[in-house]
């Protein structure tokens, strides 16, 4: 019986969470949502880096991993600069 009400209270917010999200947005102006968009894959692309400055710093010698990292962050607002 109490699988089936938390089951039912599950669906029941999957699918009105949409329905909700679209009437709370509904005043939001493009632009912010835009803005917030941009946002949120700026600092996706920041994470990305930083993966990437690890599988990096992975595979060269333990004497090199401060200069690949210090490339990595070197090269990272030339990409940000280039993506745009």
């Amino acid at each position: 019986m109490k699988k089936n009400v938390i089951g039912i209270a599950l669906l029941t917010a999957l699918f009105a969470g949409p329905a909700a999200a679209q009437q709370a947005s509904s005043g939001v102006s493009p632009f912010v949502m835009n803005t917030l968009f941009i946002v949120f894959c700026g600092v996706l692309v920041m994470w990305m880096t930083a993966g990437f400055a690890m599988i990096e710093a992975g595979f060269v010698r333990g004497k090199n991993v401060i200069n690949q990292c210090a490339k990595n962050i070197g090269l990272l607002p030339s990409h940000q600069r280039h993506s745009s």
